[in-house]
């Protein structure tokens, strides 16, 4: 996936970058909101069709894992959470 397409061309839709992912457009732009958060089969999927380095890759792997915490303790007592 050529991720300069996006850059571009500022009119690439998220519907043709989903597609491009091999994801539903709906479902992308609920993980891009942080509505959900994607499962390890997502995530292994999507790191395969991006051209990450090693770096970003773990950046966006450590993030999940950050989301997944926030919403836990959030989930618990929102007063605790340190999260946004």
């Amino acid at each position: 996936m050529d991720d300069k397409k996006v850059l571009k061309n500022p009119s690439y839709s998220l519907r043709a970058y989903a597609n491009s992912l091999d994801m539903d457009a709906s479902h992308l732009s609920k993980v891009l909101e942080r509505e959900v958060i994607p499962t390890s089969k997502t995530i292994k999927s999507l790191l395969s069709r991006l051209d990450l380095s090693v770096d970003l890759a773990n950046k966006f792997i450590n993030s999940v894992g950050d989301e997944k915490k926030c919403k836990f303790v959030d989930a618990i007592d929102e007063k605790v959470s340190e999260c946004d």
